[in-house]
């Protein structure tokens, strides 16, 4: 298991195959003109650009014989990714959250 990061990106290789993730946190400010805002099922943004919310500073992770825990410590956040090493498992257990 190699992990390599750039930026917000993540290159997992494991067993000779590398699958590449992105975690980045942003945010978008609402609309503040005339008309409607928002509501249950629209959001409409000032404009298209994103802001960032957080950016990471630190990895910590944790290599064992089943699982793969990846700590991500950001400015304003603190993410904890899992990676499961059994075969099979989401088909076997499903996603316990």
């Amino acid at each position: 298991m190699t992990l390599t990061r750039t930026t917000q990106q993540f290159d997992l290789k494991i067993n000779g195959q590398t699958e590449t993730f992105f975690i980045g946190y942003k945010y978008y400010e609402s609309y503040q003109d005339q008309g409607q805002k928002g509501g249950a099922y629209i959001f409409r943004p000032a404009n298209d650009t994103s802001k960032v919310f957080s950016t990471i500073k630190k990895v910590y992770y944790i290599d064992g014989t089943q699982n793969l825990v990846i700590v991500l410590e950001g400015t304003s956040t603190l993410t904890k990714v899992f990676f499961s090493k059994k075969a099979r498992y989401i088909e076997r257990w499903g996603i316990g959250l």
